[in-house]
């Protein structure tokens, strides 16, 4: 396997989300949601995927599989646009 870390390195993604729900009696709830992965390496137990692998490969697999299964309605997704127009 490739990696440009040297033994022993691992890569960290971090992400920050942050929500406005809208519900139907009209109030609008901020929450922020965040996430920490670490890249593994086979000396710790894991795989040795990197952090940005897991982060992007994950839920892209999911994704394929819920089209491939017809869940092909997503419905629960509103963009910032429709929120603040």
């Amino acid at each position: 396997m490739f990696s440009i870390a040297e033994k022993g390195e691992r890569d960290m993604v971090v992400l920050r989300h942050e929500i406005i729900a809208k519900w139907a009696d009209g109030r609008r709830e901020f929450r922020g949601i965040n996430l920490v992965n670490y890249g593994s390496t086979p000396q710790d137990g894991g795989f040795g995927y990197s952090a940005m692998a897991k982060t992007v490969g994950y839920p892209a697999a999911i994704a394929a599989k819920m089209v491939l299964d017809g869940m092909n309605e997503f419905t629960s997704f509103v963009c910032q646009q429709c929120l603040c127009s």
